[in-house]
């Protein structure tokens, strides 16, 4: 029987294992491994929406009435940036003294921490049209929630009344009922 010698069983050994590797080796390369991604691809993760739905409805109540109102095809929300990307949306407004206003865009962002919200037409104007006989009408409207005011930093246009104005930039205030227009202002009268 032979004896093995303490100094050769290392040896043995590593025989072994370099003999498993190899083995192991030659099973990969044959057969092949399957790979599995341990994160998405990037494509679609930058700007992927947190939550997304149908039919987006939102309601600010001050004092027990319904301030605003909104209301989108399609939103996104995007929590770390506290905004909400609005598809087809509709705003309505309306102040305790009885001012209401309703105007609609293909396209809205609303701050979810601030409830500023602002809403676009791709092209052309969207209206805004208020009981009081006017209509506003600008590519771009504005909410600015704290302090309760509607602005359009880009030319508007205000029908209503038998008078026309146009100028550069509106500011509304609802709690007074106050509008100005700044920049360069046209004001025309019909009979």
């Amino acid at each position: 029987m032979p004896v093995i010698y303490p100094a050769k069983f290392p040896r043995i050994i590593l025989l072994v294992l370099i003999g498993m590797l190899l083995v192991s080796l030659f099973w990969v390369l044959s057969v092949g491994i399957e790979r599995h991604a341990v994160l998405p691809s990037s494509k679609g993760l930058i700007g992927k929406a947190d939550i997304e739905m149908d039919r987006f409805t939102l309601k600010q109540i001050r004092n027990g009435l319904v301030e605003w109102d909104i209301k989108a095809d399609r939103a996104e929300l995007f929590e770390e940036r506290q905004e909400v990307s609005l598809h087809a949306m509709q705003a309505s407004m309306q102040t305790p003294e009885g001012l209401q206003a309703s105007f609609s865009g293909d396209q809205g962002l609303l701050n979810t921490r601030t409830h500023d919200f602002l809403i676009k037409e791709n092209e052309g104007d969207l209206n805004l049209s208020m009981n009081n006989g006017y209509t506003i009408q600008s590519p771009t409207l504005i909410w600015k929630d704290q302090q309760r005011e509607i602005v359009s930093e880009q030319p508007v246009r205000i029908i209503g009344q038998g008078l026309r104005i146009r100028g550069d930039h509106l500011s509304i205030q609802l709690e007074n009922q106050q509008l100005t227009i700044n920049g360069d202002v046209h004001v025309t009268t019909e009979p």
